[in-house]
């Protein structure tokens, strides 16, 4: 699927590959052949699982995938940085726009349930 070039520069080769990240019209990335998004990857590097650990929490992504994601996320933080921020507000108006369908009693009644357990 993704190949892989050598380049030649006189004495030295450089290694270059794409970074196995697809963005969706919602505007997520998700990695290559999966419905993993790059949030989750990074979330759980940043709590300080391995790439191992974490190709091991996703069965469906494979190792060399994991180290691509983390390499571009550590050689751009900034991306990442702005990223993860639009994500989170993304997700905060999502959760407000779920809770205008909420009856309200209904919400008391489990906001009031939660509270007893």
């Amino acid at each position: 699927m993704f190949l892989a070039v050598w380049l030649s520069c006189m004495t030295s080769w450089r290694w270059t590959e794409p970074i196995p990240l697809i963005k969706q019209p919602t505007g997520e990335l998700w990695i290559a052949g999966t419905r993993i998004g790059l949030e989750d990857v990074w979330e759980l590097y940043q709590q300080g699982y391995s790439p191992e650990e974490i190709s091991l929490a996703y069965p469906s992504l494979q190792l060399a995938d994991v180290y691509a994601v983390l390499t571009y996320a550590l050689r751009h933080p900034e991306r990442i940085a702005t990223y993860m921020q639009q994500q989170q507000e993304q997700a905060r108006q999502a959760q407000q726009a779920a809770q205008a369908f909420y009856p309200r009693e209904l919400a008391a009644r489990l906001l009031a349930l939660k509270m007893t357990r």
